[in-house]
């Protein structure tokens, strides 16, 4: 059996945050933040907050700006993993894509058993970066990207379509 024969194509979304949650955390990071030499910089410093927690309109060009580049180094990631990932546009606010998974490949089985969480409820797989300890990861999916919106955009890449023969070798109760 060939590698390409191991190869099987699962889907992937990359999501962040929607507006309503970056608000909250906006103004949940001005009242409550351990940081507030952060929070001090984004609000006088830099004008990204108001003093009252609201964003606005530079701090939202801020975050736009770095959600592009989250999608952009969420998408180089992948490629590191799996050697290949196809951006196929937006769906709602999601850039979603396919990639392919070798599963006779180490470092990608290795990635999906230890780094994807899988949801009880759903059986959906998905990297949460505030979940992963993987410095490496993180410095990837960060890169070019403001600590403002480190702090306050959330950031997953989902995985679904995910064939039966895959889930059966990282979930053996499936």
């Amino acid at each position: 059996m060939s590698n390409h024969d191991e190869a099987v194509s699962i889907g992937f979304a990359i999501t962040t945050s929607q507006q309503g949650n970056i608000e909250c955390n906006a103004c949940d990071d001005l009242k409550y933040n351990e940081s507030a030499d952060n929070v001090k910089l984004w609000t006088v410093d830099k004008g990204y907050l108001t003093k009252d927690g609201e964003i606005t309109n530079l701090g939202w060009d801020q975050i736009n700006k770095d959600i592009q580049q989250l999608e952009s180094n969420c998408l180089t990631y992948l490629e590191r993993i799996f050697r290949s990932a196809r951006d196929e546009g937006h769906s709602d606010e999601d850039l979603v894509g396919t990639t392919w998974v070798n599963m006779k490949d180490r470092k990608q089985m290795k990635f999906i058993k230890n780094l994807i969480c899988v949801d009880d409820d759903s059986g959906e797989l998905s990297f949460d970066y505030w979940n992963c300890d993987d410095k490496k990861a993180t410095s990837i999916i960060f890169a070019d990207v403001s600590e403002f919106t480190q702090a306050i955009v959330d950031t997953q890449i989902r995985f679904f379509d995910i064939p039966d023969k895959l889930l059966k070798k990282i979930m053996p109760t499936y």
